[in-house]
C-alpha cells in the first residue's frame, strides 16, 4: 500500500503476503507539521499504535527503528525483549553523546519538591503478568525553579519487602545522605578524604549531647 500526498478515507486494511514492505508513506514537499498524524479523542484503554510481531520469530529485528539518513545509522530502536537503544551519530566531544531527557513541564513554575522525573524498575510477580514495583531513582526540585536557579537532588531507594525505602541522596550542594550502613570492598579497598587541596578536612561524629571529629588541620598538618 503507497500512499503519496494525501488521501481521505475512514478506514484502512491492509493485507501483504510478499516479502516486501506493506505501507510504505513518502512526502519529500513537507517541512512543517507531521508526516503522520493518529488523533482520537475517544480512546480509554486501547492504543494509539500498536506494533504487534511475534517475539519468538524474530533474530536481530525490531518493533521500532528510527534511521538517520545523513549519517547512515539507528538513533533509535526497540528491538527483542524491548531492548531500547539510543544512538547519538554526531561528532564526539565532552558535551556530546546519546541522550535520555525526562521533562515535566504542566506550564506552570516548578514547585519547591515537586518530582522532575523517576527511572522505575518493574518486575513480574507470578506467572499471570501481574507486574511489582522494585527499586526507583528520582529527581526533586528543591526550591521554586526560575531562569536563574534550578537547585534539585537525587533520590535512590531500594525495595525491601513490599516497601521502598530510600537509601540515597545526592543534594545540590553535593551532599551525599546514606539512610543505611556503608560498606567498602575489594581487594585493596580505601577511602580518600580531601584532593590534596589546603584546608582541612575530617570525620564527624554526630552524637545527642556531644559531637567529636578526627581531621587533618592544614595550618598545622596534625591529625588532631
Amino acid at each position: 500500500l503507497n500512499v503519496s500526498g494525501t488521501v481521505g478515507c475512514g478506514a484502512i486494511t491492509s493485507t501483504h503476503s510478499a516479502n516486501a514492505t506493506t505501507l510504505s508513506v513518502t512526502n519529500n514537499t513537507i517541512t512543517t507539521g507531521s508526516l503522520v498524524n493518529i488523533t482520537s479523542s475517544s480512546i480509554s484503554t486501547g492504543d494509539a499504535l500498536k506494533i504487534d510481531l511475534t517475539q519468538g520469530t524474530l533474530s536481530g529485528g525490531k518493533y521500532i527503528n528510527c534511521y538517520d539518513d545523513t549519517g547512515s545509522i539507528s538513533v533509535f530502536t526497540v528491538g527483542e525483549d524491548g531492548v531500547t537503544t539510543i544512538t547519538s551519530s554526531e561528532t564526539s566531544a565532552s558535551d556530546a553523546g546519546a541522550k535520555l531527557i525526562l521533562r515535566c513541564n504542566d506550564g506552570d513554575t516548578m514547585p519547591d519538591g515537586h518530582r522532575l522525573g523517576v527511572i522505575e524498575f518493574h518486575g513480574a510477580v507470578n506467572d499471570s503478568n501481574t507486574v511489582g514495583s522494585g527499586p526507583y531513582i528520582e529527581a526533586i526540585a528543591t526550591g521554586t525553579w526560575s531562569s536563574s536557579v534550578q537547585d534539585s537532588s537525587l533520590k535512590f531507594y531500594t525495595a525491601s519487602g513490599t516497601s521502598q525505602p530510600e537509601v540515597l541522596e545526592l543534594d545540590k550542594d553535593k551532599l551525599a545522605t546514606f539512610s543505611g550502613n556503608v560498606k567498602i570492598s575489594g581487594t585493596t579497598p580505601k577511602l580518600t578524604i580531601g584532593d590534596a587541596g589546603a584546608e582541612d578536612t575530617m570525620l564527624v561524629f554526630d552524637g545527642n549531647a556531644q559531637d567529636f571529629r578526627i581531621g587533618l588541620d592544614d595550618g598545622t598538618d596534625k591529625l588532631e
